[in-house]
């Protein structure tokens, strides 16, 4: 099954390679409203919550301590409501997830949990480092999102160029490299 947002771009390159070989011309709202009726709309999977979540973690922009050693990740996107159009203001996003060592910290500081909250167009931005892998599991990061018009989602996000081996291609993380840190973006649509 495919993210929405890969579904997104793959009807929308359709669309703009139709047209152009049928030389047709059309309007955006045009452009978007056939989009919107030639692409299924998806929540994103769930997955299981773990023994490792914490509740009451702060809100804070960076989830990690200064000085901590491990790759910087800088995480974007927007959380949509289940019609995959409508951004969700005010969704809180709680994430925790381990440290380059592959350990979680269960001390009253939060180090690598805290939440984020969506501003008035549904973006969401928050820094970390990557997670290492530790056991069986593939590195990886927990998210609880909760917005008071949807289905609270519990969910994790899977790192791109590992062994991802029985994980849902969908919540596999992409990104790219700059300056040392990683920049990736994954949108969530939540159900109802």
């Amino acid at each position: 099954m495919l993210h929405v947002a890969r579904i997104r771009a793959l009807a929308g390159l359709t669309l703009v390679l139709l047209s152009a070989c049928a030389g047709v011309r059309d309007t955006a709202e045009e452009t978007a409203s056939a989009q919107a009726l030639a692409e299924p709309c998806l929540a994103t999977p769930a997955e299981p919550e773990g023994a490792n979540y914490l509740p009451d973690a702060p809100f804070k922009d960076v989830i990690y301590p200064p000085g901590m050693r491990g790759v910087r990740l800088v995480m974007s996107g927007t959380i949509f409501a289940d019609d995959c159009r409508t951004p969700l203001d005010g969704a809180i996003m709680d994430v925790w997830q381990v440290d380059a060592q592959g350990h979680y910290d269960f001390s009253d500081r939060f180090v690598l949990r805290g939440k984020v909250r969506t501003d008035e167009r549904g973006r969401y931005q928050f820094e970390t480092i990557v997670p290492a892998q530790y056991g069986s599991r593939p590195p990886h990061m927990h998210l609880k999102i909760s917005h008071p018009d949807a289905a609270i989602l519990t969910t994790q996000l899977y790192f791109l160029g590992n062994d991802n081996g029985g994980v849902n291609p969908a919540l596999v993380l992409g990104g790219r490299r700059d300056d040392g840190a990683i920049y990736a973006t994954f949108d969530f649509v939540l159900g109802r």
